[in-house]
């Protein structure tokens, strides 16, 4: 099993983008609010319950082809993840990272997108 680091790490390396990833843009916005309004704390508990939710509703594939592109390519850690996600699925290590990292990029692009009010 790798680090929360290693595995957040990787997470950032893998070709995924929230928006066409497939997961519940909805059931990410959970997370994805409160990390923008910069309440980290709640952000991270509920990304933690909804990683198990996003795992099945569709990130297992997605996730898993984007880990064996690293893995062929010799990204380092890549060979650990795969067997990790294999073994543990949603309790993977890379999986919550995932999930966070979808969350915060998620969050980036309300930032991005959102009109701020002039002073």
């Amino acid at each position: 099993m790798l680090s929360d680091l290693r595995a957040a790490v990787l997470a950032g390396q893998l070709e995924l983008d929230v928006m066409t990833v497939g997961v519940c843009l909805p059931c990410l916005s959970f997370a994805a609010f409160p990390l923008e309004a910069g309440d980290e704390r709640t952000a991270r508990r509920e990304a933690r319950r909804l990683v198990p939710i996003l795992w099945a509703e569709g990130l297992e594939l997605p996730a898993l082809l984007a880990l064996e592109r690293e893995r062929r390519d010799g990204v380092p850690d890549a060979r650990e993840a795969v067997a990790d996600v294999c073994a543990h699925g949603a309790r993977s290590s890379v999986v919550r990272a995932l999930v966070w990292r979808l969350a915060q990029d998620l969050a980036e692009d309300v930032r991005s997108s959102t009109p701020r009010a002039s002073s």
